[in-house]
């Protein structure tokens, strides 16, 4: 008898803590009072990343004292991190709170929507203009890349070049040569020659065979870059590239 009387007891736990913390998470937001305007992520932007980001944060009765994303892409993750961290509250019981950032495009001006619901920031901006008329394109050289993440490292030689504007900068092109002679195109680069920052994406092959979309940012220092980069399964790296040496005369127009 003593068992059973466990056994129902465990049972009626097994409903009750999922149903507990299910009314948890759905509490609703206290009022917030003061926050920074939420703002697209320009390298997010610029890459065409779009998505819901979820975050989960923690109060202790007037501002946030924990915040973590728990879904998104890592770009648009870390803008809606640094955002809550800024909010304040009206007084409240200090607890733990759910709030989604919602990121896409459409033609036309940007536009934020600050909690428009108990629950979501909605973030649009505008698809980048592009101009491919008339452009000169720069040849940014051949550089030898080391990549590193926290279970491997391989080479790449990457081939780089800019061309045609894009809002605040230039379109970035070029490919990655593997060690095994593979050879990756950009599906999407951006340059920013003013800060001397660039921005690609590559369908990466890893080892077994699967391809996972990654996202690159870097920086060029004379002949050198450095950055990091993030996959759509949120592995994470660094990468350093040294630039070859190139023919002295590296213009060329398109026609």
């Amino acid at each position: 008898m003593r068992l059973s009387h466990t056994f129902l007891l465990l049972s009626v736990l097994a409903v009750l803590i999922p149903y507990a913390r299910a009314q948890e998470s759905e509490r609703p937001l206290p009022k917030v009072i003061q926050h920074a305007e939420p703002s697209y992520p320009p390298l997010a932007q610029q890459a065409r990343i779009s998505g819901e980001v979820r975050v989960k944060f923690a109060t202790d009765g007037e501002s946030v004292i924990h915040v973590e994303a728990e879904t998104g892409h890592p770009l648009l993750a870390r803008a809606a991190e640094q955002n809550v961290s800024t909010w304040k509250f009206a007084a409240h019981e200090p607890g733990t709170f759910d709030v989604t950032f919602r990121y896409r495009y459409q033609e036309g001006a940007t536009d934020v929507v600050f909690l428009p619901s108990s629950s979501t920031v909605e973030l649009t901006a505008a698809l980048p203009i592009v101009s491919l008329d008339n452009y000169a394109t720069v040849d940014l050289g051949k550089w030898r890349a080391q990549l590193k993440t926290a279970r491997s490292s391989f080479q790449w030689v990457l081939t780089l070049e800019t061309g045609g504007y894009l809002a605040g900068g230039t379109w970035l092109h070029g490919e990655a040569l593997g060690g095994q002679g593979e050879k990756e195109k950009l599906t999407f680069g951006y340059f920013d020659e003013k800060r001397d920052m660039l921005g690609f994406t590559i369908m990466h092959r890893q080892t077994g065979g699967k391809t996972l979309n990654t996202f690159f940012v870097g920086k060029i220092k004379g002949d050198r870059m450095v950055g990091t980069f993030v996959d759509d399964e949120g592995m994470t790296g660094q990468w350093t590239a040294v630039r070859e040496k190139q023919p002295a005369n590296t213009n060329r127009f398109a026609q």
